[in-house]
């Protein structure tokens, strides 16, 4: 995927990109790292779509179709399962944990 997004939140709870067209939000992908007992639980949660109520049902009917297709919706799933299924390896570990 070729796009841009703007990086709303990016500190040690989490990270939220949006992506807004015209004023319009139609992007949002927030990661969350919550701690737990023994290490920490990661959430991710995308929507795309509007939810204003005149021009929210045609962006989501005609438009979004284009913007994240069924087909880019399945790479970007099995992309961020394998991804996240690498941060063990990849990412420190804090001391004492």
């Amino acid at each position: 995927m070729d796009s841009i997004e703007w990086v709303e939140k990016l500190d040690e709870q989490g990270l939220s990109l949006v992506r807004r067209v015209a004023g319009l939000e139609v992007f949002r992908l927030e990661h969350r790292f919550v701690p737990v007992s023994g290490g920490t639980q990661y959430n991710s949660r995308m929507l795309v779509g509007a939810s204003v109520p005149v021009l929210g049902p045609f962006f989501n009917r005609f438009i979004r179709p284009h913007f994240l297709s069924n087909e880019a919706a399945r790479a970007w799933l099995k992309h961020n399962v394998e991804e996240v299924g690498m941060f063990e390896h990849l990412l420190a570990r804090k001391a004492g944990a």
